[in-house]
């Protein structure tokens, strides 16, 4: 028997209502959206679509814990907010995966990046 989008989320990131804050009907509410949203790509497989999903979810996650970082921020509870900030870090990496599983980012390059070590500079005109 297949997991509903709700307990696949929770088997493999650990992501549940209460995770986000939110009451079991808008998280309900929310992953029809996630769903509807992955299901606009007619061309991305069904394991694309979960993927997609989850990293909606994550997305959903992250932005939630930020605002969670913020308030702690504010109240000048700066090691919550480090500790909070370290599981975002972790959460982004998950979300970078997922991406990349539902084909929308192309996959790391797994060799050296490099930039123009020379740039043009041109003059703008301002005198």
């Amino acid at each position: 028997m297949p997991l509903t989008p709700a307990e696949r989320l929770e088997a493999e990131h650990s992501l549940t209502a209460e995770a986000l804050g939110m009451s079991e009907g808008v998280f309900d509410r929310r992953l029809v959206l996630w769903e509807e949203v992955a299901g606009e790509r007619t061309d991305a497989t069904e394991s694309q679509r979960q993927a997609h999903v989850a990293s909606l979810a994550l997305g959903a996650w992250i932005a939630y814990l930020l605002g969670q970082a913020d308030k702690f921020r504010s109240e000048g509870q700066i090691t919550v907010e480090q500790d909070i900030l370290g599981r975002v870090a972790l959460l982004r990496e998950q979300q970078g995966a997922a991406q990349a599983q539902a084909g929308l980012v192309a996959p790391a390059a797994n060799g050296p990046v490099t930039a123009n070590p020379a740039p043009i500079f041109e003059p703008w005109g301002v005198g």
